[in-house]
């Protein structure tokens, strides 16, 4: 009798297999077509000119951070936590996707840190980063308590909140004008 069973269910297994097979195989290729989807959009970003302003290195510390952006910021933020101190959690808006860093009250000292080009940040309770769907400046600002210090030396600033912007729009279009005016010039 359970010879004979097992012989009836393998019938139904292979069919089970098979159904599932084809399942995995469309699941496939719908994550095929999302990374070609990813790449296409970091190739798009990737040609978009993007702002110098945060390329020296610099720290900043405030209890939150909130950074905003064209798609290119995907290719200049790097906000990775451990999830025993931190919560991250995504959500979808209508102008991009927000992205938010919580720190998790677990321990006294810990910080929700990051990296913008050469600038790194800690917040000591909130970073929040919205990557969004059209070109804007890059907006940095922190909140409560922020300071921003270039390592190099030169002017720390220091307040309740400090804004920092980036516009690669603009410093593309001077940047076009420069080489305009040059080639204008004699002897240039």
């Amino acid at each position: 009798m359970l010879q004979n069973m097992a012989t009836h269910q393998r019938p139904v297994r292979l069919a089970v297999c098979l159904l599932g097979g084809l399942s995995v195989l469309s699941c496939t290729s719908t994550v095929i077509e999302d990374k070609v989807d990813q790449v296409q959009v970091r190739e798009a970003a990737a040609k978009k000119p993007w702002t110098n302003a945060f390329l020296e290195r610099t720290g900043v510390i405030a209890d939150v951070i909130e950074i905003e952006g064209p798609p290119a910021l995907l290719d200049h933020f790097v906000g990775h936590q451990n999830p025993d101190f931190a919560e991250y959690t995504i959500e979808p808006r209508p102008d991009g996707m927000l992205h938010i860093y919580r720190r998790r009250d677990v321990h006294p000292v810990l910080e929700v840190s990051a990296q913008l080009d050469a600038w790194e940040l800690s917040a000591f309770a909130e970073l929040r980063v919205l990557f969004a769907v059209d070109d804007r400046p890059v907006v940095l600002r922190a909140k409560g308590g922020a300071s921003a210090r270039p390592y190099a030396g030169g002017e720390a600033h220091v307040g309740e909140v400090l804004e920092f912007i980036g516009d690669p729009q603009a410093e593309a279009a001077a940047e076009e004008a420069l080489l305009q005016t040059s080639e204008i010039l004699p002897g240039s």
